[in-house]
């Protein structure tokens, strides 16, 4: 039975894909969600040699409070009586944040969609899905993001 179920957005209509599954299984297990997102702000305030740009401070307080606001927003679209949804943006690496913050706030299952690429698209990327899925200590369900 699952108490405590992630779900991992990143802003994208793609992602939110897999809010409907992850609502109705924590309504039907009485399991709270909770949702995150991950703070990309740090990919942009690092210069050449690893020195910090000017105004990083900014960018990370506006970066922070944007992905806030959003979870808010999402978490009022989702809310129904007796669907407990908790929120929190994170920062650090992608998949390496979401597989630490799942262990520590010892999450039963990981609900999260994938972006479907293959091919070069997927090796220059990475899969951030495939690396949650090789380093998760629980279940993790993908929905597919695309159907082709």
């Amino acid at each position: 039975m699952y108490k405590r179920i992630l779900v991992p957005l990143d802003g994208s209509e793609l992602a939110e894909r897999a809010l409907p599954p992850a609502a109705d299984i924590a309504r039907g297990m009485e399991a709270q969600l909770w949702l995150v997102r991950v703070s990309l702000a740090g990919e942009y305030v690092f210069g050449p040699g690893g020195t910090i740009a000017p105004y990083a401070d900014e960018v990370f307080e506006h970066d922070r409070r944007a992905a806030a606001a959003y979870l808010s927003e999402v978490r009022a679209r989702l809310a129904r009586p007796g669907l407990t949804i908790n929120s929190e943006v994170l920062n650090g690496p992608v998949a390496e944040t979401i597989v630490d913050y799942a262990r520590s706030r010892q999450i039963d299952l990981i609900v999260m969609c994938t972006h479907g690429r293959s091919g070069v698209s997927r090796w220059v990327y990475g899969s951030v899905t495939d690396k949650v899925l090789q380093g998760a200590h629980c279940p993790t369900l993908i929905v597919r993001g695309q159907t082709t």
